[in-house]
């Protein structure tokens, strides 16, 4: 290889590598900020199903009385409110591997 030609051929690694420390530092990025929203969304309904929870067991001792139809829209209102953003969750904050880096 010629001098010039070697030349090329490295600056053109260089650029290379450099995209490719960009690419690597953009999806480090984009990971932390997945695991924080994660996190934030696992407390949040942690604190959500905590509540429910209270309610229903003090309702079952006759601490206080709630209605049946009370009992059941905070049971189905507290699985809603886990399930669907879970399945956000994993469809949008952490995709599948499609080839492409994001």
């Amino acid at each position: 290889m010629a001098t010039g030609e070697f030349r090329k051929f490295v600056a053109l690694r260089n650029g290379e590598v450099r995209v490719s420390e960009a690419r690597a530092s953009e999806l480090e990025q984009k990971n932390k900020q997945r695991y924080h929203y994660a996190g934030q969304f696992v407390s949040i309904s942690m604190w959500s199903l905590a509540f429910v929870s209270v309610m229903i067991a003090l309702s079952g001792v006759n601490l206080f009385s709630l209605s049946d139809t009370v009992n059941m829209a905070l049971l189905g209102t507290a699985l809603s409110t886990v399930f669907a953003p879970a399945y956000l969750l994993a469809r949008y904050l952490f995709p599948k591997h499609r080839g492409d880096p994001d």
